[in-house]
């Protein structure tokens, strides 16, 4: 956890694979989870790695078809202590990425997800005039397919 070593304190990587995954079409796992960890070490200017950073994933059985790789549910969190607060740094205090993908984003004429979100919250270290990250950015994506088939 010194200035010269990027080791977070903790780091856990965790894939669970349902039997979609197992085909020869589709790598994808069912769950996918990481999550880092990292100490006082890592607050530092000199290093980048966050306080927390959260990765999961999971996949529905639409995402396990050979047409759609888009999980059903996707969630990136990653949370910076003070040293990545600092002019030097530009990661967020908070920033939160939310992908959550509907019957419409599994069929193979759509790719978007049903709902998107992408949220930034920034510290005052990112309100610095060396830094142009806003204190809080919202982006929402709400994506609806819908098909109607009426017979002649």
């Amino acid at each position: 956890m010194t200035p010269y070593m990027a080791s977070p304190l903790l780091s856990l990587n965790l894939t669970i694979s349902g039997p979609g995954a197992m085909t020869p079409y589709m790598a994808s796992p069912l769950l996918s989870l990481n999550l880092t960890i990292s100490g006082p070490g890592a607050m530092t200017p000199r290093m980048a790695s966050p306080l927390l950073s959260l990765n999961l994933t999971i996949s529905g059985p639409g995402a396990m078809t050979p047409y759609m790789a888009s999980p059903l549910l996707s969630l990136n969190l990653t949370i910076s202590g003070p040293g990545a607060m600092t002019p030097r740094m530009a990661s967020p205090l908070l920033s939160l990425n939310l992908t959550i993908s509907g019957p419409g984003a599994m069929t193979p004429y759509m790719a978007s997800p049903l709902l998107s979100l992408n949220l930034t919250i920034s510290g005052p270290g990112a309100m610095t005039p060396r830094m142009a990250s806003p204190l809080l950015s919202l982006n929402l994506t709400v994506s609806i397919f819908l098909v109607l088939l009426h017979p002649l």
